[in-house]
């Protein structure tokens, strides 16, 4: 792949993380056709672009620890401690491929992100019948 490729790859991505921030009403007014989608350059507030940020190295790293664990409520606990705010439990989901709405509270998101993770691990430990 060149450079403009992995350039487009990562716009389309960024522009796919955009869309799935909508709500459903949202979504449903632009399918209808009483509104439209613009893309709008901003500057970002998250710091310059090629700085690794710390809210970035934490994801990866709760995402990482969320892994090892085996039991629900400690992960649970273990989010709850580690984002003390919706927008890092948000950033944290996101990372994991967990579906949350902007409506979504903090325990609802807290709760999505142990099931996709700890909860389906279980699961399929229970229907395998193997300890996890």
């Amino acid at each position: 792949m060149n450079a403009k490729s992995i350039a487009i790859s990562e716009l389309l991505i960024r522009f796919a993380d955009s869309i799935r921030n909508l709500s459903d009403d949202e979504i449903n007014k632009i399918l209808v056709g009483t509104h439209s989608l613009e893309i709008k350059i901003t500057k970002n507030r998250m710091g310059i672009k090629g700085e690794v940020q710390p809210e970035v190295v934490d994801v990866v790293s709760a995402a990482q620890k969320l892994s090892e664990f085996s039991d629900r409520a400690a992960a649970g606990d273990y989010l709850r401690e580690l984002a003390k705010n919706k927008r890092k439990l948000e950033l944290i989901a996101r990372h994991l491929d967990v579906a949350v709405s902007r409506q979504d509270k903090s325990e609802d998101i807290v709760d999505k992100i142990v099931e996709s993770t700890v909860g389906a691990r279980l699961r399929s430990a229970a229907i395998r019948g193997s300890e996890v």
